[in-house]
């Protein structure tokens, strides 16, 4: 089933379009003050991506990404330790999807096993600031070229009124995810404890400050 599953889903994915949505993404409604080099690259990110539902701004949010995954017993790998800030497209009520260049800071005991995914597809859906996402790619380089990567997690803000706050929504609380590799470095991972920190608050109509 799981196997099937991922054909299915893979074979969907192949059939997208990684074009424009036929808005200019430089309308894509922002909020002002924003600098020109921020805008040109929330310009290029919106361009690849796929947006089925946008109800809310649309925001390139900087978050401090934190999380540890155990990996179980027969795993090529043995856990999964991220901690960095990275640059997503996000909104409060959404379902898009976009594609991406991303690396995995997975080990071996103590060796160190960098995951590169450079056309990494993400399709995420949220509701008030919750998050659920679905993700896939294909590694390139080291030991596990080649291998397929699947990761699908439920992620919920910190604040129980999500984005609705009066001070807009400022970090999620990973409650389930798991990450698996398929191939030659097959692993299977689950999360132990993930925080997401945006830099600034995120409201309905974008960035809080």
């Amino acid at each position: 089933m799981h196997v099937e599953y991922r054909a299915k889903t893979q074979k969907y994915l192949s059939t997208l379009e990684l074009n424009p949505i036929g808005k200019d993404p430089l309308k894509v409604p922002l909020i002002s003050p924003i600098t020109l080099e921020k805008q040109l690259e929330m310009a290029r990110i919106i361009a690849k991506m796929i947006v089925y539902n946008v109800s809310s701004a649309l925001v390139l949010e900087n978050f401090l990404d934190v999380e540890n995954y155990s990996c179980e017993s027969g795993s090529y790998i043995t856990e999964i330790a991220i901690n960095k800030t990275l640059s997503k497209p996000f909104a409060c009520y959404a379902y898009a999807g976009f594609t991406s260049n991303v690396t995995f800071d997975a080990y071996k005991g103590d060796l160190s096993v960098p995951l590169w995914s450079p056309q990494h597809q993400e399709i995420f859906s949220t509701n008030n600031g919750n998050f659920e996402y679905m993700e896939c790619g294909v590694l390139s380089g080291g030991p596990c070229d080649g291998d397929t990567i699947w990761n699908t997690g439920l992620w919920m803000a910190t604040d129980q009124s999500g984005c609705g706050s009066s001070t807009g929504l400022k970090g999620l609380k990973g409650l389930y995810a798991q990450f698996e590799i398929v191939g030659k470095c097959a692993s299977k991972c689950t999360l132990v404890n993930g925080e997401l920190t945006a830099s600034t608050p995120i409201t309905n109509n974008g960035s809080a400050a």
